[in-house]
Parts: C-alpha cells; sequence; structure tokens
C-alpha cells in the first residue's frame, strides 16, 4: 500500500509539474496573443483616424463647393452686381413691366438694402433684341471644295 501511495504521489506529482508548466506556458501565450492584439487595434484604431480626418476633409470640401454654388445661384449675387429685384405690395417678385400699373406700389431690393416706390406712367416695353443671321451652309465659298463630289 505505501509503495502504490508512493508511486501515485510520483505520478499526482509528475502530473502537477507538468499542469504548472502548461499553465505558464498557456499564461505566456495569452499575454503574447493579447499584445499582438493590442498591436492590431492601435494600428486599426490609428487607420479609422486617419480615415475619419479624411472623410471629415473631404466632405467639408464638399460643403464649401456647394455654398460657392449656393452664393453663385443666389440671387443676392446678381444684385451685388448691380442689378435690382422689384416686388409688389405682396412681395411677390415682378419679372416684367406688363406686370406694373400706374400707382402701383413697389418695394426694390438693391444689394445693401430696400426702398418703396410708387410706378408711374404707362409701362414702356422694348422690342426682342435681334439675333444674328446665320449664313447658309453649302454652295459659294470658291475658297472651299466639296469632298463629296
Amino acid at each position: 500500500m505505501t509503495v502504490l501511495r508512493e508511486r501515485r504521489r510520483e505520478r499526482f506529482g509528475s502530473i502537477a509539474t507538468r499542469l504548472s508548466m502548461a499553465l505558464r506556458t498557456n499564461v505566456e501565450a495569452q499575454k503574447s496573443h493579447i499584445a499582438r492584439c493590442r498591436e492590431r487595434t492601435q494600428a486599426l484604431a490609428a487607420r479609422a483616424d486617419r480615415a475619419a480626418r479624411t472623410l471629415i476633409l473631404h466632405k467639408a470640401a464638399v460643403l464649401d463647393r456647394a455654398a460657392g454654388l449656393l452664393d453663385a445661384l443666389s440671387y443676392r449675387g446678381v444684385l451685388a452686381r448691380g442689378f435690382a429685384l422689384v416686388r409688389d405690395r405682396e412681395r411677390r417678385p415682378l419679372r416684367s413691366a406688363t406686370e406694373v400699373s400706374p400707382g402701383l406700389p413697389l418695394d426694390i431690393e438693391f444689394a445693401d438694402g430696400r426702398v418703396a416706390a410708387r410706378a408711374e406712367g404707362a409701362p414702356t416695353t422694348f422690342p426682342p433684341p435681334r439675333l444674328p443671321r446665320t449664313r447658309k451652309r453649302g454652295g459659294s465659298d470658291p475658297g472651299q471644295g466639296n469632298l463629296f463630289e
């Protein structure tokens, strides 16, 4: 019985030693794995940070272009070039001289402010601008030959 107990004690001792070594090895492997994962996570976080900054800069540039386009298309840009916006008493824009009748109160908006006015007299209309005449194609230019003849 004593011999059997001694053999089991030796066997359990060797198993305990092997388990202890395996535990230390496993702890070291897990520490190494955690360190690699930390490095990978830090690298991914740095990439995500760069990507977010790049995206923000890109979106800011898009927004700046849209703001410039909005300014270019705004009627206020036209007013800044020296034009005026004429509105009736309901503040609807008047697009034609035929919409104005004598005595009609007007609101005229300039780039730097508004002025109240009253229409006098009948509207004067101008003829539409003449378009330049186009030259007839084909035919009578002596300097130019015809490739199809």
